[in-house]
């Protein structure tokens, strides 16, 4: 049987064109005039479905919905409107309205299926009370037969009461075995932990007795490297420096890998300045670059915060096992680039992202798969030739991991590689400071002479920036045609230095040739450092050193118009003063000979006083005989050691002033923390570089307000 179709509408021709497209697919159709007609009919025919619309005469729509539903409220009513007013919409929905359609309804084939959905509707209702029936029978059945179910439990109660005797004394005897099981693994966890202490303390010992030997071999090359030796002796100190610290490189990897393995090393995240953390990377690999001719370029984000909290040490570290690795894999007179950017991911955190690219030899897929495991390298016939313990990247990729950082790597053989590495850093709320001399208050025009395109542009966008309206040439021969009147207007050149035709050379034709008044700062490769005479360095202010980075730049630019910060000349003044040092008198506590007579030789350079007491026994008791400015301190010493001795000093001599600055070649988890808790002021890790060491001195002597700086 057809379903059947109430239309109830004042419009006529609404109605005839509604009941002619029902009629002709089958639906059996009434209509009405008005409302109360419709409601007559409806009572009448019982339609299956009611299309009823808003506005009439005598009784409206919501009327005759309202009527409706109480009447049927299984029967579907579709109210039709030529308003889209939402109370409207909501008044017809709240009273009962299957749906709500709008009129004119150009396309009525919206109309069937609206009247298809809530006909299935209404027969789903229909089904469901039926089904309801069904399932009200079927829960009456099997409550009774959970009733018979309840009876059969009662009467089992007595059979598991007397089971539950018999389940008690079962339980007690395997508590028993588990008191005899938990015996052997305490013994056996006891025997782990005392292997674990063991391995520690063997780590501490190897640390010690190879980092002591080591502190000699660097600080006597440092020494003999200041003083007037020949060329070809000059060139074997150098050697020796670098495979000392290469050595050390190796001894630090397997140290700190141990560590990571053994849970033992933690993070000591403080703030830092990442321009001297970049610095002293550079630092690194000067005679690497000098020796290989390889361009090493720096991409920093000029928007990257300069101060950040994070462990430096470890940072750095990555650094350097990333950079070392790719000057290993790269021949002469390739390219290493260094890209670093971030993403922040709050007010006080950031995503630190960089990448490390060279144009070396490549990596096999294969070879890839086998690069963060330890003690493996890329296979072995790489080994032999270029060398390497397999433990950089393994120890790199744990100490992102625990910086809820990640690394991978792309490669393409005999072509080139890159790593990309990311890590989270916390941004310190300290306010920037104003540059003063920079730019915010004018505009200031830039030109850079360089034939590299890249370098062009990583210099360019530092230079904007710093606020530089910047020009770009790649020859000397565009500068020349330019007209002098117009390189006039150019408040500083950047000149890049090849060799003397496009650099230096150029740069003397626009200073005395031309006559240009602005300074030229000719811009200089690490690897082409040394090629530098001393009437170049004279002739100009200053240089720019390659790879730069922001803080490198802006301090070029201070230099060359004589605008280098207070706080830059102070810095400058720490290094070359050696007043500060000048009949300092400093109580040296070491029992290996050979560090005694190198920090004797390193310290009285500088104009120092030095005691030497071969023990902390010694020490102790010449502190009782006499005073000193600063004490250094060994931690492992026979007789008595370093924090036995720190602890002598500050409690029973009552010595709290005087700095003690621990110098150990222990590098272990807690080391650090244990010295500042004997009561000493710094801590210094050997082999102990000169430069750090009279940096812990000059601080420590500031804080204690010993010396003003």
């Amino acid at each position: 049987m057809n379903a059947s179709i109430l239309i109830i509408d004042d419009e006529k021709f609404i109605r005839n064109s509604i009941r002619h497209f029902l009629e002709d697919v089958n639906y059996t159709v009434f209509e009405a005039e008005n409302g109360i007609k419709g409601i007559s009919l409806f009572e009448d025919v019982h339609p299956d479905v009611v299309i009823v619309d808003l506005k009439m005469p005598e009784l409206n729509g919501f009327e005759v919905l309202k009527i409706i539903v109480q009447s049927s409220p299984k029967t579907p009513v579709i109210v039709m409107s030529g308003t889209s007013v939402i109370s409207d919409v909501v008044k017809s929905i709240q009273l009962g309205a299957w749906n709500y359609l709008l009129k004119p309804i150009m396309d009525l084939s919206i109309l069937t299926q609206t009247i298809e959905k809530a006909l299935k509707k209404a027969k789903e209702d229909k089904e469901n009370v039926e089904y309801r029936k069904i399932l009200e029978q079927k829960v009456a059945e099997r409550t009774q037969k959970l009733e018979e179910a309840n009876t059969k439990l009662s009467l089992s109660y007595k059979k598991l009461k007397e089971n539950k005797i018999d389940l008690e004394k079962r339980v007690e005897e395997r508590t028993k075995e588990l008191v005899e099981i938990n015996t052997e693994l305490s013994i056996a966890r006891d025997r782990a932990d005392a292997a674990t202490i063991a391995k520690s303390t063997f780590l501490a010992n190897m640390s010690h007795e190879i980092r002591t030997p080591m502190n000699g071999v660097i600080a006597a090359t440092d020494l003999a490297l200041d003083e007037d030796v020949s060329p070809k002796t000059r060139k074997f100190l150098e050697i020796i420096k670098s495979s000392g610290n290469n050595l050390l490189s190796i001894i630090n990897d397997i140290l700190d890998l141990s560590k990571v393995e053994a849970g033992k090393l933690e993070l000591c995240p403080h703030d830092f300045q990442f321009s001297e953390l970049i610095d002293s990377i550079s630092d690194l690999f000067i005679s690497t670059a000098r020796e290989k001719e390889i361009e090493l370029i720096y991409d920093i984000d000029p928007n990257l915060p300069e101060i950040m909290t994070g462990d430096k040490t470890r940072i750095k570290q990555i650094f350097t096992n990333l950079i070392g690795n790719s000057f290993k894999f790269t021949e002469k007179k390739g390219l290493i680039k260094l890209n670093i950017g971030f993403k922040r991911i709050n007010t006080n955190k950031i995503l630190f992202k960089g990448s490390v690219y060279d144009n070396g030899i490549g990596i096999t897929a294969n070879q890839q798969k086998k690069l963060f495991k330890a003690f493996s390298q890329a296979d072995i016939s790489t080994t032999r030739k270029f060398g390497g313990s397999g433990l950089g990247l393994a120890l790199c990729k744990q100490l992102l991991e625990m910086m809820n950082g990640s690394i991978f790597v792309t490669s393409e053989v005999k072509k080139e590689t890159t790593f990309s590495f990311s890590f989270e850093l916390n941004i310190p709320n300290t306010p920037s400071k104003d540059d003063g001399f920079f730019l915010k208050n004018k505009k200031n025009h830039a030109m850079i002479l360089d034939s590299n395109d890249e370098n062009i542009t990583i210099l360019q966008n530092q230079l904007q920036y710093l606020g530089f309206n910047v020009d770009m040439v790649s020859s000397s021969n565009e500068i020349l045609n330019i007209d002098r009147n117009k390189l006039n207007k150019y408040d500083i050149f950047f000149v890049e230095w090849i060799n003397k035709k496009d650099g230096l050379e150029m740069s003397y034709l626009l200073k005395e040739t031309i006559k240009i008044k602005s300074p030229v700062i000719p811009m200089i490769s690490l690897s082409k450092t040394d090629f530098l005479n001393i009437k170049d360095k004279d002739r100009y202010k200053s240089f720019l050193y390659k790879p730069f980075h922001r803080e490198s730049l802006k301090k070029t630019i201070y230099k060359a118009f004589d605008k280098l910060s207070d706080k830059h000349q102070n810095k400058q003044l720490i290094k070359s003063d050696k007043e500060i040092f000048k009949n300092l008198d400093i109580l040296v506590v070491e029992d290996n000979p050979v560090n005694q007579k190198l920090a004797i030789a390193i310290l009285k350079k500088v104009g120092a006083v030095i005691t030497i007491a071969e023990n902390g026994l010694v020490a102790v008791d010449t502190l009782k005989q006499r005073s000193f400015d600063i004490v250094l301190m060994d931690i492992q010493m026979p007789e008595m050691d370093g924090h036995k001795a720190t602890k002598i000093i500050r409690e029973d001599l009552n010595l709290k002033e005087i700095p003690i600055i621990a110098m150990t070649a222990h590098a272990l988890k807690g080391d650090r923390e244990k010295c500042f808790e004997s009561g000493m002021n710094h801590y210094i890790s050997k082999p102990i570089s000169r430069d750090r060491l009279f940096e812990v001195i000059l601080d420590c002597l500031q804080k204690n307000n010993t010396v003003s700086i």
